[in-house]
């Protein structure tokens, strides 16, 4: 009973905080860890001998993509409850609304870590175009070629010298083309050459799938779980037991965090102004919207977007 309830306290501690972020004291001392205004941040241990990293507790990652590459060894990593044990020329990219834990890593790495809106961004603009669904709650899981991995670490390379610049005008766009040279040639192999590196999944994982396909057809206008229960067949308690299962979290939460994700995507794009959001994802009022919306982020609307707006570069510039 107690484990039981331990594991209960952990998940409710790894969604509220929804600020948690890797950080530098998260690793060893001959990792090397790189950040820009919280978009983009660079991790990695090229230099390292051994590749032995501390295991890095569960955390909820509610806002970032974390791409990770592993050169040399082995990572034993858990992703919303699945352990998956990355080998050499391992691929893995972690999408936001997942809990992730580092259990164990003697590899030679580098990892990127991106706003989820400047992912998306990047994706429609190199035309990897994909549900939004496979792009929360998830993870991709693939093998490369050793000639794929060492083309991505240049590229890599090129980005974190850039990142040891000292600031200039035009420092944020140009660190937004390189990710986006490593995007669009990580997409080329992914389709020509990368190996999906499949995880089992039972008639349980098959239903939570079927539970985000249609919370991605009707989040913005159903928030009920037993709506989303109805329409798959079981009960709201069971849905829930699967969500906690393959998510981490209650079905409540796992709906929250998918609209918040969403409403998150279309505040950074900034084409639509807060009451049309509002609006558009059926709130009753938009004062009920913001609350909700800080309710689960700790933020207002207009403070993300004074944060997050892909706009603020262009304002930087102009000033």
């Amino acid at each position: 009973m107690q484990s039981t309830l331990n594991k209960v306290k952990r998940r409710k501690e790894c969604y509220m905080i929804e600020t948690k972020k890797l950080s530098a004291q998260d690793f060893t001392e001959d990792t090397s860890y790189l950040s820009y205004k919280d978009k983009y941040t660079y991790i990695d241990n090229l230099d390292s001998k051994d590749g032995t990293v501390k295991g890095i507790a569960s955390f909820f990652n509610a806002n970032y993509s974390i791409v990770i590459t592993v050169v040399q060894g082995s990572m034993d990593l858990i992703v919303d409850g699945t352990s998956i044990k990355m080998k050499p020329y391992d691929y893995i990219s972690i999408m936001p609304c997942t809990i992730v834990e580092v259990r164990e890593s003697r590899a030679i790495f580098f990892c990127h870590v991106v706003q989820a809106g400047l992912m998306m961004d990047i994706y429609n603009h190199i035309g990897f175009k994909t549900s939004i669904r496979h792009n929360s709650f998830c993870f991709h899981y693939h093998h490369f070629m050793p000639e794929h991995i060492n083309r991505l670490k240049e590229v890599y390379l090129r980005q974190k010298a850039e990142m040891v610049r000292p600031d200039y005008l035009m420092k944020e766009f140009v660190l937004r083309a390189l990710i986006t040279v490593y995007l669009s040639y990580l997409y080329h192999i992914k389709i020509t050459n990368g190996e999906i590196m499949l995880v089992r999944e039972n008639r349980q994982k098959s239903m939570f799938n079927q539970f985000l396909d249609l919370l991605n057809d009707y989040y913005d206008k159903e928030r009920s779980v037993q709506f989303y229960a109805d329409k798959i067949g079981i009960t709201s308690k069971y849905l829930s037991t699967i969500t906690t299962e393959f998510a981490q979290l209650p079905a409540s939460n796992v709906i929250d965090q998918y609209v918040v994700f969403r409403i998150k995507l279309l505040l950074y794009d900034g084409s639509s102004n807060i009451k049309s959001i509002s609006d558009q994802l059926n709130f009753p009022t938009q004062s009920f919207f913001g609350r909700y919306f800080k309710r689960i982020t700790g933020v207002s609307p207009r403070q993300f977007i004074a944060q997050n707006s892909k706009h603020l570069v262009d304002e930087e510039m102009v000033h």
